[in-house]
């Protein structure tokens, strides 16, 4: 794993930031050859009602390559909790597709409403680094026919998943204290509609927390 960040503090840059991070996975027992990649590009508006804070975070995680039956690329999401803020697909799409075989866009606005309210808005482009692949554990399994018959197909045939858009609203209510709540609405895109055939439906979803910190 690699980390890095350049955030210049005055002059000309100052508000602009730039972070990173690299995952290598290597494993000889499995023939295992997996990688992930994380950025953000970021600028803040001191100067502008709410100081908005505005960011575009590209995310890849690799995903199984069909024509490589003796190495194994997909990147292994571990113990990735799924929060927003981290490398996620989404309010509801860390849900569904984890950090495996993904290529995904994050455009988020934060806001600073007073000392004690916060807002973030993201918008989610989320698609498949690999067709026909795994996206998380096997899911998306079916059977397909071909020249020589009928074989095992994983994955989506298309590499548009989702979009999602997710609203988060933040209030420090004391110095331990603080609420939060969020509301999702996440688009199924070609991919996932290829795989129903009833209509996949769009995903409504919401959260409220209240957390103490001591």
């Amino acid at each position: 794993m690699r980390r890095w960040r350049w955030a210049p503090t005055s002059g000309a840059l100052a508000g602009l930031s730039l972070t990173g991070e690299a995952a290598f996975q290597r494993n000889d027992r499995i023939s295992m050859r997996a990688r992930g990649y994380g950025a953000e590009l970021a600028y803040v508006l001191p100067r502008l009602p709410f100081s908005p804070r505005i960011s575009w975070s590209p995310r890849y995680f690799s995903g199984d390559e069909p024509g490589t039956a003796d190495t194994l690329e997909r990147f292994d999401p571990l113990f990735y909790d799924g929060a927003p803020n981290t490398w996620s697909s989404g309010g509801n799409g860390s849900f569904a597709f984890y950090n495996s075989n993904l290529r995904v866009d994050r455009f988020r606005i934060d806001l600073t409403l007073s000392p004690a309210d916060f807002v973030n808005l993201n918008y989610w482009n989320v698609r498949a680094a690999q067709v026909n692949s795994p996206i998380q554990y096997g899911q998306a399994a079916r059977i397909v026919a071909s020249t020589g018959g009928y074989i095992l197909v994983t994955g989506v045939p298309e590499r548009a998943l989702s979009q999602e858009f997710y609203f988060e609203y933040t209030r420090v209510l004391s110095r331990h204290w603080f609420l939060t709540a969020g509301v999702t609405v996440a688009l199924p895109d070609d991919g996932v509609e290829a795989l129903v055939p009833t209509g996949a439906k769009t995903w409504i979803g919401g959260l409220f927390n209240l957390t103490c910190q001591h």
